[in-house]
C-alpha cells in the first residue's frame, strides 16, 4: 500500500446511529479518496456497528476496513490499528466530530511542511448547522491553551481527537501504554514519549472537524471521571508540572467542598430545565468539572473505579 498518505483512525462503540454521516463526510475529502484510507477500531459493539460499517465500506470510493476488539481498551485498538495501516501518517478522529472537506489534505500539508515528522494537531469547531441546544461532547473541560500558528505546542495539547502523526514514530515509541485499561490519557502518555524523542506538534488550524453529534450528560460525566481517574497514571509517569498545571490546577479553583454540594443540586436542574444548553452551561461544566476530580481522587485513593452519581 505504498500509495497510502494517510490512515485514519477512528475507535467506536456502539456508533451505529452516528458511522453513515461520519463516513459520508470522510467520503467527500478534497485528497484523493485512493491515497487514503480509513480504519475504524470496533470496541466489541453490540449494536448493528458492524452491519453499517459494511454496507458503508461496500459503496464507499475510500478504502474501509474494520477491526473487531473483544475488548474495550482503545489503547488496544488504536495500536492494533496502527500495526495493520498503511499510511505514511496515522491521523487519529473522535467518532463525534464530523471531518470538514480539507482535513485529510490538510493533515498532509501540515506534515510535508515541517518534513513530515510532526504532530499535527486539527482544530475542533462547532458545526455550524448545530441547534444551540444541543449538548454535545465537551472537548474543553481540561483545556487551557491558545494555540498560535507556527508556534511549537506542548504534547499536553496533541489529543487524539484531530491528531496525525508519523505511524513510524508510534510504533518506534512502542505505541500506546494498554495499562490504561479505561479511555482516558493515553493519547497524552504517548505524546510526552514521542515529544521526549524530539518530535514537536504543531497547530494545524486548517484541519478542521465539527462537532455535532449529541450526547447525554451521564455519558459525559462518566467520560470526564475516567479522564480524571487516569490523570494519577499520567502524573506518575511524565513526572511534567505541565500536566497538573493544565489538567489539574485551574479546575480546582472553586471546586472544593461548598462548591461539590451544588453539584446534586446542578443535575436535578439540568433535569427539570430538560438540559437547556444555554441556562445550563454553567451548571454543565461544574458537574463535570466534579467528575474529573472526583475520578482523579478515587485514584490518588486507591478505591475501584467507580461511576459518577449524582
Amino acid at each position: 500500500m505504498d500509495s497510502t498518505d494517510v490512515s485514519l483512525v477512528m475507535c467506536v462503540h456502539n456508533r451505529a446511529a452516528v458511522l453513515p454521516l461520519a463516513l459520508s463526510h470522510l467520503e467527500l475529502q478534497s485528497h484523493p479518496a485512493a491515497r487514503f484510507e480509513i480504519l475504524i477500531a470496533d470496541l466489541a459493539s453490540a449494536d448493528d456497528t458492524r452491519a453499517v460499517m459494511e454496507r458503508c465500506a461496500a459503496g464507499s470510493p475510500v478504502p474501509i476496513r474494520r477491526i473487531h476488539m473483544d475488548t474495550p481498551n482503545a489503547a488496544k485498538a488504536r495500536n492494533e490499528a496502527v500495526r495493520q495501516a498503511g499510511g505514511t501518517w496515522i491521523l487519529f478522529l473522535d467518532s463525534d466530530l464530523l471531518a470538514g472537506p480539507g482535513l485529510v489534505e490538510s493533515h498532509i500539508r501540515a506534515q510535508e511542511l515541517r518534513g513530515g515528522q510532526v504532530a499535527a494537531v486539527g482544530s475542533i469547531e462547532v458545526h455550524p448547522q448545530l441547534t444551540a441546544n444541543t449538548f454535545t461532547k465537551h472537548y474543553d473541560v481540561t483545556a487551557g491553551a491558545n494555540f498560535l500558528k507556527g508556534q511549537p505546542l506542548r504534547f499536553i495539547d496533541w489529543r487524539a481527537w484531530n491528531l496525525s502523526l508519523p505511524r513510524a514514530a508510534i510504533l518506534e515509541a512502542g505505541g500506546f501504554d494498554e495499562s490504561f485499561d479505561q479511555p482516558g490519557l493515553e493519547d497524552l502518555e504517548l505524546a510526552w514519549r514521542l515529544e521526549s524523542s524530539g518530535i514537536k506538534g504543531y497547530f494545524a488550524d486548517e484541519a478542521s472537524a465539527y462537532v455535532w453529534c449529541p450526547t447525554t450528560l451521564d455519558a459525559e460525566r462518566q467520560r470526564l471521571y475516567a479522564e480524571g481517574y487516569s490523570l494519577v497514571k499520567l502524573l506518575d509517569k511524565t513526572h511534567e508540572e505541565v500536566v497538573s498545571n493544565r489538567l489539574l490546577g485551574p479546575l480546582t479553583a472553586g471546586a472544593g467542598f461548598p462548591g461539590r454540594l451544588l453539584v446534586p443540586l446542578y443535575s436535578r436542574l439540568c433535569g427539570t430545565l430538560a438540559m437547556d444548553v444555554r441556562m445550563c452551561r454553567h451548571m454543565v461544566r461544574r458537574i463535570l468539572v466534579h467528575s474529573f476530580l472526583d475520578g482523579y481522587r478515587d485514584a490518588s485513593a486507591g478505591p475501584p473505579q467507580r461511576m459518577p452519581t449524582t
